[in-house]
């Protein structure tokens, strides 16, 4: 059989368009929140309390999403949890009210809980230590890719034809990358397209427990005890409110405070996903150039790297303090390009 080089590059590739389309569903919401205000009458607090909806069941859902995929596996947990989000998804353009969206979203927020550990979970298994850094950046690119193309996909379905079309959109071809998943994903050890040599690279590089697959489950207590876990925890504690504004509400602050109609909105909402995703390439590539520089080692490394982009998420404080209706864009922007990173495992 065929063997295809660089089969791993692939493989992320994959993973990225599942973040990508995950993330397109995710802030399809955030760009017709104008709309919906105006043709159903919801008031911004019942907007937040959609918003609301979706982090609440995609928080509770996590730990359940990772229990999930150990115990069926990356290929077949995954999928399952994409084909109901993308279900979900399209069934929001049945709702009328706020409450209807309430329901929606907080479906989709569960299903889509199992997006990030997912993607890191692949990673982990088709890359050696030395590459997951900058193979977790290019997948996490797919979060700001996603959020990039919603604006003008929805407005665009808004202007053709109704809001509701734009959820239908973005649920059908969540489910058409969900049989993809299924069809083209392997883990590495029964993927008869991966080269004996590059198998060897993925294994030999990696932990001892991705190489004998004989690691053993830690149980809630232990989890709880264990540093690496507050240590990637209280960073994305931290760091999360911040993209989950960007995520949310960038499309209705322009629309009501600056004035933007939906045209424009489609034009400049997706600015700060654009160097979201920049960031997110050169954050993958970071650590590496600071164990050179500074001569530390690889955790350290990436500990510098998220410090970085703690310091200069205090850009979106200023905000307010800008009249022009460019400049709070301008400052989304700056701060977006260095928020987008996730602990490389």
């Amino acid at each position: 059989m065929r063997k295809i080089k660089g089969l791993r590059w692939y493989m992320i590739g994959l993973v990225t368009l599942g973040t990508v389309l995950g993330y397109l569903t995710r802030n399809t919401i955030a760009v017709a929140a104008p709309t919906l205000e105006t043709q159903l009458g919801i008031t911004t607090q019942q907007y937040s309390y959609i918003v609301a909806a979706y982090s609440a069941c995609y928080t509770i859902m996590q730990p359940v999403a990772g229990y999930v995929l150990d115990m069926l596996g990356t290929k077949i947990g995954y999928a399952v949890f994409a084909v109901l989000w993308a279900i979900f998804c399209a069934a929001t353009a049945m709702a009328g009210s706020w409450g209807g969206f309430a329901l929606a979203r907080g479906a989709v927020g569960a299903a889509e809980a199992a997006m990030i550990p997912a993607g890191l979970k692949a990673s982990s298994e088709w890359f050696p230590a030395k590459e997951r850094s900058v193979a977790v950046g290019y997948f996490n690119v797919g979060s700001s890719i996603g959020a990039m193309l919603a604006p003008p996909l929805v407005v665009w379905a808004i202007l053709a034809h109704s809001w509701q079309l734009a959820f239908i959109i973005t649920g059908v071809l969540s489910m058409a990358w969900a049989i993809c998943w299924l069809v083209f994903y392997k883990h590495p050890k029964q993927q008869t397209k991966l080269s004996e040599e590059e198998r060897h690279y993925i294994i030999s590089g990696q932990e001892v427990q991705h190489q004998t697959g004989n690691n053993s489950k830690m149980s809630a207590r232990q989890i709880l005890r264990n540093r690496q876990f507050w240590g990637i925890a209280l960073p994305r504690f931290l760091a999360e409110p911040a993209w989950g504004t960007f995520n949310a509400w960038i499309p209705l602050f322009m629309f009501k405070v600056y004035g933007f109609n939906l045209k424009e909105i489609a034009m400049f909402a997706w600015m700060p996903m654009l160097f979201a995703d920049l960031g997110c390439i050169v954050g993958g590539y970071l650590p590496p150039l600071f164990q050179r520089w500074f001569g530390v080692n690889l955790i350290v490394s990436r500990k510098l790297v998220v410090t970085m982009g703690a310091v200069l998420m205090i850009a979106p404080g200023t905000i307010g303090l800008f009249t022009s209706r460019m400049s709070p864009l301008a400052c989304y922007v700056s701060v977006a390009s260095r928020t987008r990173r996730f602990p490389a495992r």
